[in-house]
Parts: structure tokens; C-alpha cells; sequence
């Protein structure tokens, strides 16, 4: 696996955005350079390839989940950042992506 990460002239994320992870609340769009998966015998079972892939820097531990401060605890399943997330996310000074900005309260 190998992917390509979009970042400025600064070497910042380009597309950095608030996110529903198990081992981060901020995750960057990146790209798949090669991404490619064999069964057993080594026939290729996945080729993912040119695809789009998030890229995240692990930064979440146990004291994340006792103070409660993950997005994904709070995940409802509704598709969209519910009100305890968006607290959190501007709380955190998160960025997110303009077509995920609209509180959805």
C-alpha cells in the first residue's frame, strides 16, 4: 500500500476534515498510489488502486474515550455530524469540508 497525500506549498493538508474514526477525530483525503490485496494461493483479490484513501495521524488514547472527546462515541448513524459532534468538532477547532459544514440539527 502506498498512498499520495494532497498538501500546499507549506506542506500543509490540503483537504483536511472532522471524522468519524476509531483512532483519530481528523482525517486528510488522500490517494492510492498502489493499493492491492492477494488471497492465500496469491491470486490478487483487491485492487484499490488510483482510488481515493484517508490518510490519519493516530492521536486518540483512553483519555480521549474517558473524557469523551471522540466523535465517534457519540456516532448515531444518521449520516451527518449530530449536535454533541458539532460541539465537539468546533470545540476542538476541527476543520470541515464546506458540503459537510451545515449543522444538521
Amino acid at each position: 500500500m502506498r498512498v499520495q497525500r494532497e498538501l500546499n506549498t507549506r506542506g500543509q493538508p490540503l483537504f483536511p476534515t472532522a471524522a468519524l474514526d476509531q483512532f483519530s477525530n481528523l482525517i486528510e483525503y488522500a490517494r492510492n498510489l498502489t493499493y492491492k490485496v492477494w488471497d492465500q494461493n496469491g491470486n490478487l483479490k483487491w485492487d484499490y488502486s488510483g482510488r481515493q484513501a484517508n490518510f490519519r495521524i493516530i492521536d486518540l488514547d483512553s483519555r480521549a474515550y474517558v473524557n469523551q472527546t471522540m466523535l465517534i462515541q457519540f456516532a448515531d448513524g444518521s449520516g451527518g455530524f449530530n449536535a454533541k459532534q458539532v460541539e465537539l468538532i468546533r470545540s476542538q477547532g476541527l476543520p470541515m469540508l464546506p458540503e459537510l459544514s451545515a449543522d444538521r440539527q
